[in-house]
């Protein structure tokens, strides 16, 4: 699935993509593109606009953090946003394959 231009998502930041019907968060770590679900489990914050810290993301909501790389919750035991298996960047746009 193709996401959008890479350069859209600037370097420590995310950003929200509809993916026909879905919300997508992409963060840009440092050049490394990750892709996970883009509302949080707790009652559906949009992670993309979430503070961003390290590969930490935190739903502007409730504050609930996120690892971007696994999608687990790093503050206390919980329910993980879905993650893309693979993050590629296709000339300058950024493909995932489906959540897994």
């Amino acid at each position: 699935m193709r996401l959008g231009p890479a350069a859209a998502v600037k370097a420590g930041t995310g950003q929200r993509v509809d993916v026909n019907g879905t919300e997508v968060a992409v963060f840009n770590l440092d050049g490394q593109y990750f892709a996970v679900s883009g509302t949080c489990p707790h009652h559906g914050g949009p992670i993309g606009d979430g503070r961003v810290s390290g590969t930490t993301v935190e739903c502007p909501w409730h504050r609930w953090e996120y690892d971007i790389m696994t999608g687990r919750r790093v503050d206390k035991v919980g329910s993980p946003l879905e993650t893309f298996e693979i993050v590629c960047v296709e000339g300058s746009l950024i493909c995932v394959d489906p959540p897994q």
